[in-house]
């Protein structure tokens, strides 16, 4: 009897890519001349790294994966843009007794114009991002508030 590929635990990808993935493994598993379960391995391998191609690992666990929640960096600093497990920066948050970002150690949930990028601004008299994005925006945020106050 052929072996037969099955997932225990999803982790980090869609329901239906998992199943995918695995009717394609089964697929090799179960046809000797595909190359068996050698080229099965090597396919699953390489949908794993072509899925996960890019993505940076938590600067604090230094994995992609959490290893016991199973789930992906979301949590991202809003100055350096370091992208964490919840777990993570949780025990990070707890361990250290600040809620600053581990890397660019800024209060998490702030933005602060970095001192060359200010001095650019000014020379050139340009407003700082946010605010340029607001006067560009401000027709939009208008009709926005005038459609929620109707």
């Amino acid at each position: 009897q052929a072996p037969e590929a099955e997932c225990v635990e999803r982790v980090g990808v869609s329901e239906g890519k998992l199943r995918k993935w695995l009717l394609t493994t089964n697929i090799y598993l179960r046809n000797a001349s595909t190359g068996g379960c050698v080229e099965a391995l090597l396919r699953w391998k390489e949908a794993v790294d072509k899925e996960f191609d890019g993505l940076e690992p938590c600067p604090i666990c230094y994995s992609v994966v959490h290893a016991t929640s199973r789930l992906l960096p979301k949590l991202q600093c809003r100055q350096c843009a370091n992208k964490y497990h919840s777990a993570c920066l949780y025990q990070w948050f707890t361990k250290s007794q600040k809620s600053m970002c581990p890397m660019c150690q800024v209060p998490w949930g702030t933005v602060t114009s970095r001192p060359r990028q200010r001095q650019q601004q000014q020379q050139h008299h340009e407003q700082p991002p946010q605010e340029q994005w607001q006067q560009e925006h401000v027709g939009e945020i208008a009709a926005a508030a005038a459609a929620a106050a109707a």
